[in-house]
């Protein structure tokens, strides 16, 4: 009887380490040409893959009081937002890019969902008067890149503002924007257009 009562307890424990990792992690929901990436388990029907268990979230700001509709304007791709829900348009070259800041500089981030931090080249993050810390290797969608890590003071999306954001300094001429930041927001994917809904 004792060893019944030790085994049952056993898997109690299983199961809610098993349910604390879930819920920290990044689930891809995919079906048919729809693919949403959510915190929580896909519904039944959907193809399910975890992206992260392991990502750490910046403090934010907003979104701020003013909800009037802003539209920006990045060659071939564009960005409109209202309220909380910022709709993006694939670009000619298939990705989807959002305008920002990182401390008052403008950069043009590629939506990365594969990167799990915020990732600047040498010379944003030059401009930007961002410090190289401890060096690390960068995971994103087209593999692993070398760089070092850094603190951005401010990283400002459309009216939302992050702050005390984690970042890496790599190689290479194009922006990144990471797991860090794209987990606030409910990202759903369908054929040439992505909706970031803050949560």
């Amino acid at each position: 009887m004792r060893l019944f009562i030790y085994l049952n307890l056993l898997l109690l424990m299983a199961l809610s380490s098993t349910t604390a990792s879930a819920l920290s992690a990044i689930f891809l929901c995919k079906k048919g040409k729809s693919i949403v990436y959510q915190d929580n388990p896909c519904r039944a029907g959907y193809e399910q893959q975890v992206i992260d268990s392991q990502i750490e979230t910046p403090s934010i700001e907003g979104p701020s009081t003013n909800s009037a509709p802003v539209s920006t304007q990045t060659t071939d791709a564009t960005a409109s937002l209202s309220g909380t829900k910022l709709a993006l348009t694939r670009s000619g070259d298939s990705h989807f890019y959002i305008d920002g800041n990182v401390n008052g500089v403008s950069v043009r981030f590629l939506i990365d969902t594969g990167a799990s931090t915020v990732a600047l080249p040498t010379e944003t993050a030059k401009t930007a008067k961002l410090i190289e810390e401890k060096p690390v290797t960068l995971k994103t969608a087209s593999g692993t890149a070398q760089g070092y890590q850094t603190t951005i003071d401010q990283l400002t999306l459309a009216n939302f503002s992050f702050n005390a954001v984690q970042a890496e300094i790599i190689s290479g001429e194009q922006a990144l924007l990471g797991m860090n930041i794209l987990s606030q927001f409910i990202i759903t994917e369908e054929g040439n257009q992505m909706t970031l809904q803050y949560k």
